[in-house]
């Protein structure tokens, strides 16, 4: 299984390269980190960050406000976009299409049509042997 080899040693040698990089996990828990990964961020730029992004709310918030109307428009849409029929809505009418959309009525027949006419007049006709029991 040279493979599975191959691969321990891949992730093995990808380990050892993070570990140069990689703070260890104590200075990390104690919040030390990365040595000159993490700066104080000073009051201004904070103040500044934060002037900007009270900026662009307030900006959205006008844009937003300014576009909104009483929503005639989106009512009206949505009737025309509800009331559309597809070109091809015939193709789906077909015979007893009318079936798919009622409910059966069980025990209730309404129309009967027999396999074999010649039934019916057989069960009507008299008997022609002449007996009278079945």
């Amino acid at each position: 299984m040279s493979g599975d080899r191959d691969l321990f040693e891949f992730f093995a040698a990808k380990r050892t390269g993070d570990l140069g990089r990689t703070p260890p996990f104590q200075r990390v828990r104690e919040g030390r980190g990365a040595p000159g990964r993490m700066r104080a961020v000073s009051p201004t730029r904070l103040a500044l960050g934060a002037a900007l992004g009270l900026a662009a709310l307030v900006v959205l918030l006008g844009v937003l406000r300014r576009d909104a109307d009483d929503g005639a428009d989106a009512i009206q849409l949505a009737l025309q976009i509800s009331g559309w029929r597809s070109p091809t809505d015939f193709l789906l009418r077909s015979m007893g299409s009318e079936y798919l959309t009622t409910i059966p009525r069980i025990g209730e027949v309404t129309q009967w049509y027999p396999l074999d006419g010649g039934v019916r007049r057989a069960m009507a006709a008299p008997d022609r042997k002449g007996s009278d029991s079945l």
